[in-house]
């Protein structure tokens, strides 16, 4: 069994194997729902709630192997959940666009109140579903979104705690991992700043928000003005923004993830369920420039023959 937790744009999935010697079990339909639960001796945590995409019977030995994803394959009406949409949001808030959403795919919304606050004076669906528009809404002003738990959950990126506020860090010491590693640099090492283009119409003219990598490392130590920035070594988005507020969230949002993204670590351990996409660890125990909270992006888990296995990577916090 292999089930993956993350909060990038992939949606959460899993496949299991299940000998069927005797083929007495049952092939799933495709949407069909399936709760997986992972523990030591028999005593189980639940790991999630997920929408069965695909069954495979195979032999020799006869096994049955699903998959799926926790994302749903149809909304509350019974049509498919990656149709094509397009529509105008106007003068409303990202937190009412998440809860009508949410409301069509049939699932329950669980939003960071900073986040369900912002105000969208205009936002453009254009032949996209719905969630991938609402990821896209979500990422632009510095979140992520995934199903998890049957649950749509709309949170910040890097605070480590969930919608309500609880801390979701789990301490780690080196004796119990099995394997780490930590890099630095890459390509966006030498980046100091962000500019993202966007239309005045008030005017006319084409003009630009940057934002400062560095600053943004502690951005709450700083007012708006503190971000703008004349450095060289810019990153220009591709995206010109509709609106001078719309710039700004760009701006800031993707200046915190390239300072984020300049650290990064890889750690495989035994399995436990403490540890999750979206959440931080706190290593201890390991040597400077290790030591410390790091941000949690992808978890993956696997149990088998040899036991339950996790492998978890990130970035810095």
């Amino acid at each position: 069994m292999e089930w993956t937790d993350g909060v990038e744009e992939k949606s959460d999935s899993f496949t299991v194997t299940l000998h069927d010697a005797d083929n007495r079990l049952a092939v799933p339909k495709k949407g069909a729902k399936i709760e997986l639960a992972a523990g030591y001796n028999g005593a189980l945590q639940k790991v999630g709630t997920y929408s069965i995409d695909e069954a495979e019977i195979s032999g020799p030995p006869d096994q049955l192997t699903v998959s799926g994803s926790a994302a749903p394959f149809v909304d509350a009406s019974g049509k498919s959940a990656t149709a094509r949409k397009s529509q105008s949001w106007e003068d409303t808030t990202l937190g009412e666009i998440s809860q009508s959403i949410a409301s069509k795919l049939g699932v329950t919304a669980a939003i960071d109140s900073a986040l369900a606050s912002i105000t969208i004076t205009n936002a453009q669906q254009v032949d996209e579903s719905d969630t991938n528009f609402l990821l896209r809404l979500v990422r632009r002003y510095g979140g992520f979104l995934k199903f998890t738990q049957g649950k749509m959950v709309v949170a910040e990126e890097g605070s480590g705690t969930g919608t309500g506020g609880t801390s979701l860090t789990a301490t780690l010491t080196k004796q119990q991992c099995t394997s780490w590693r930590v890099s630095s640099g890459g390509k966006a090492e030498g980046l100091k700043k962000v500019k993202v283009r966007f239309h005045d119409y008030e005017t006319g003219e084409s003009k630009n928000v940057e934002a400062d990598i560095a600053k943004s490392k502690s951005a709450g130590q700083f007012s708006d003005t503190d971000w703008l920035s004349l450095d060289e070594n810019t990153f220009t988005p591709s995206t010109v923004a509709s609106n001078e507020e719309e710039a700004e969230a760009i701006a800031k949002t993707t200046a915190k993830r390239i300072a984020r993204g300049t650290r990064s670590f890889e750690l495989t351990l035994p399995g436990r369920l403490d540890i999750v996409a979206g959440g931080k660890v706190n290593l201890t125990g390991f040597r400077e420039g290790v030591n410390g909270e790091w941000l949690v992006k992808n978890v993956r888990h696997r149990i088998d023959s040899g036991g339950w296995s996790m492998s978890v990577s990130g970035e810095g916090a």
